[in-house]
């Protein structure tokens, strides 16, 4: 089990590409209101779909979490703070879990 968790190159390839993914979605998630400025690679990125993939990567997390957060905020905690934390750990284990399935198949 402790090694899903050992980093290797694939699972470091993986994990950076998720993150990747993330950054592009949220480059992809600007509105152009007028006062907000273009971010970098806008452009670049608009045609491709990495905010939807992200989405639909993130919802096993995300309905969990803001249900969890919507029971806690009646004591004024707020847990969007750590989000991105949540995030990371959920790509290292998604990256984990994505290598170990590549490995079965390997070996098949």
């Amino acid at each position: 089990m402790l090694s899903l968790l050992r980093p290797t190159g694939w699972r470091l390839f993986w994990f950076g590409a998720l993150v990747v993914l993330t950054l592009g979605a949220g480059v992809q998630g600007w509105t152009p209101p007028h006062l907000a400025p273009k971010p970098p690679l806008y452009d670049l990125l608009r045609p491709l779909p990495l905010w939807p993939l992200w989405v639909f990567l993130m919802l096993p997390i995300m309905i969990p979490f803001s249900l969890m957060q919507r029971f806690i905020s009646q004591w004024g905690i707020d847990l969007r703070g750590g989000w991105w934390l949540v995030q990371l750990s959920y790509y290292y284990l998604a990256a984990g879990l994505l290598t170990a399935g590549m490995g079965r198949l390997r070996r098949r």
